[in-house]
């Protein structure tokens, strides 16, 4: 195991903490497991697709991503703080953790964004998990800014949030058996200063947690 890492067993959850997500470490430790990112090509492609995308990630040259991907850790930071500050005043606070496990599904991993716990609690296992997404209402197509909308109208009407990001939830509240996920939406730069950002409480879809649940198994 990685040095920097420690590991809280929480039940069948395991929470490794100490490496940034994002980094090389952090792809290391992904190679080999199907993460919620992947929940859609799971569904749509099976087990394999995702971990020969997870195998690519390894192998890419640092660093990892593009403009829109550094704009979007950048984006995604600063509105964890502001939230983070809000919970506070609810006796609440966002843990970082670098990954999760959990034994029951064993190819599987889920790197959260963040887990909402209790403030005076200093070795948390009880949580909700928050994710975080910095969608772009404008995209660069031959040298022009396109408006799509795409923060925007996820901000409107939680039916717009795209459908991978809907899979990933599902599946993380699969990983940790939780009954929702906090969506944190955030972007700057919306035409719009009251849609700036937007938090939706995303509840579990059993057709679809069952579903990732037989394509999961040890057994498949």
């Amino acid at each position: 195991m990685n040095e920097k890492l420690s590991v809280k067993t929480c039940g069948k959850l395991s929470l490794y903490f100490g490496i940034e997500q994002g980094t090389q470490e952090w792809l290391e430790l992904r190679d080999g497991k199907i993460t919620c990112s992947n929940a859609k090509t799971l569904l749509y492609r099976g087990k394999n697709a995702c971990l020969d995308a997870n195998k690519r990630a390894v192998g890419r040259l640092r660093p990892n991503g593009n403009i829109y991907a550094e704009r979007g850790h950048v984006v995604e930071n600063e509105a964890k703080i502001a939230f983070n500050d809000i919970l506070a005043e609810q006796g609440l606070r966002i843990l970082d953790c670098t990954f999760v496990t959990n034994s029951d599904y064993p190819e599987a991993g889920y790197s959260p964004d963040g887990l909402i716990v209790d403030m005076n609690d200093d070795d948390p296992c009880e949580f909700f998990p928050l994710e975080v997404k910095a969608y772009n209402d404008y995209v660069e197509r031959n040298g022009e800014q396109v408006y799509v909308g795409k923060h925007t109208k996820a901000v409107e009407d939680f039916k717009n949030v795209p459908m991978d990001a809907y899979y990933q939830m599902q599946m993380e509240m699969l990983m940790v058996d939780a009954p929702m996920v906090f969506l944190l939406l955030a972007n700057p730069d919306c035409d719009d200063p009251t849609k700036k950002v937007k938090l939706w409480e995303v509840k579990r879809d059993e057709l679809v947690i069952e579903r990732l649940k037989e394509l999961l198994s040890p057994e498949n």
